[in-house]
């Protein structure tokens, strides 16, 4: 069988039980164990319903090459990085689909100094491995359950500067596996309202993307109701969030970065899709600011090879120095918290001092031929520069977009950013034209 279908780019997904299933992962163990040569592997899992049974195969898998298992449980990816950073594991894998739908599941996998496993660094390694005839070893590993839980709630209450703790926000858990990050909130802030709680395989509250406004209507309808300073919604590992202010309006990442950036900050490393405001901000604050291709797996590389301070992504990723190089959601609330914590400014008002542009947010195309698409756009457009970095970004006096291929869809994507809204339609309505 191929598994060419569920080793993307950044980690391993699927949905379950098609490519992706027992067999799967108990090769997977056993190729895992011997590329990376280690003794001993940590495993955390998600509250999926196929995530039980992946584990007891991985585990098996991981066992019959004489090493150990690490049992971690169910946790957050941002819980078990940090379980695999104080344990020095030097193999750690994450069962989690992430933001996907139930039915997906998969692997988010890291080496030594909880750095990532990807395709450029490994998994076509493993790959060839998993096809190997293996043969049963005659000693067997052991399992051993482990948690660093109240470690970690004492790692992140020394990040909390607040000493006041009576902010009134949401927090969406999305039925996800943040559980421990609820529970955390939860002793700290009385007047926290924690969302979807319960961990459940199956999102009975709504899909555990925190992208799509769909999935942010509960936060909205309670932020107001609350009348809450901010709310927050995370995905189903996690280790993404996106942000609403007190007017449940919605705050995109950079903005939200932006606001927590602290004094002691000196680089920061953001995507093509997000806005330039970030970089404005950078700037004023004699901060430095590169731009690097979008993904998780870039972004964690980049985080240690450029000491960079803060990370952001467009899809909700924040990373920070002091936690790895790593990225969580967690701790981006906890940042909001300090800030907020030291002002009676609304949020609204503190995002809105940081950006006078207007961004599209992320639009997909469906196209036939997606290489056609971006050369058609490329054609079309008069720009005073053009970048390739990841996909086509193209500058102009009045503001710029970047059209990039999916990594997982047949659509290509835009971000666009402009000084007002008719020049933004403008440029809109044209891709539209050019690609349909």
């Amino acid at each position: 069988m191929s598994y060419d279908s569920i080793f993307k780019k950044y980690d391993v997904r699927g949905i379950y039980n098609e490519v992706l299933d027992e067999d799967f992962a108990y090769k997977f163990g056993r190729a895992l164990v011997r590329f990376l040569g280690v003794k001993e592997v940590a495993v955390a899992r998600d509250g999926r319903h196929s995530s039980p049974s992946l584990f007891a195969e991985l585990s098996k898998g991981i066992l019959d090459e004489s090493a150990k298992v690490i049992d971690l449980g169910i946790i957050s990816t941002p819980a078990a990085y940090y379980s695999f950073w104080k344990g020095e594991y030097k193999a750690g894998v994450v069962i989690t689909a992430s933001h996907n739908p139930p039915e997906y599941n998969g692997f988010k996998v890291v080496k030594e100094n909880v750095r990532p496993v990807h395709l450029d660094n490994g998994f076509n390694e493993i790959k060839e491995l998993m096809k190997e005839d293996f043969k049963i070893k005659s000693q067997k590993g052991t399992i051993e359950s482990k948690t660093y839980m109240k470690e970690y709630k004492h790692y992140l209450s020394s990040i909390l500067s607040d000493t006041k703790r009576d902010m009134c926000f949401v927090f969406d858990q999305s039925n996800g596996s943040g559980w421990i990050e609820s529970e955390f909130l939860k002793e700290l802030y009385d007047n926290v309202t924690i969302l979807n709680e319960k961990v459940d395989g199956s999102y009975p509250g709504h899909n555990p993307d925190p992208v799509p406004s769909k999935n942010r209507e509960e936060l909205v309808k309670t932020v107001l109701e609350k009348k809450a300073r901010f709310g927050v919604i995370v995905d189903g590992d996690a280790d993404r969030a996106m942000f609403v202010d007190e007017k449940a309006q919605f705050i995109r990442p950079e903005a939200l970065l932006s606001v927590i950036l602290e004094e002691h900050a000196e680089k920061i490393l953001y995507d093509v899709r997000v806005s330039h405001a970030l970089k404005d901000t950078a700037e004023k604050k004699g901060l430095k600011s590169k731009m690097i291709p979008c993904g998780r797996t870039i972004f964690l590389d980049n985080m240690v090879s450029e000491n960079a301070t803060y990370g952001v992504e467009g899809s909700g990723h924040f990373f920070f120095k002091e936690f790895n190089g790593l990225d969580s959601a967690i701790i981006t609330i906890i940042k909001l918290l300090n800030v907020l914590s030291e002002t009676d400014k609304p949020l609204s008002e503190l995002v809105k001092n940081n950006s006078t542009s207007i961004h599209s947010g992320e639009i997909n195309f469906k196209v036939k031929d997606r290489e056609e698409a971006l050369n058609k756009i490329k054609e079309n457009f008069e720009p005073e520069s053009v970048s390739e970095l990841d996909g086509l970004s193209l500058f102009f006096k009045n503001g710029w977009f970047n059209i990039r291929k999916s990594n997982t869809e047949p659509v290509i994507r835009l971000n666009a950013e402009f000084e007002n809204q008719k020049e933004l339609d403008k440029v809109i309505n044209k891709i539209k034209v050019l690609v349909s």
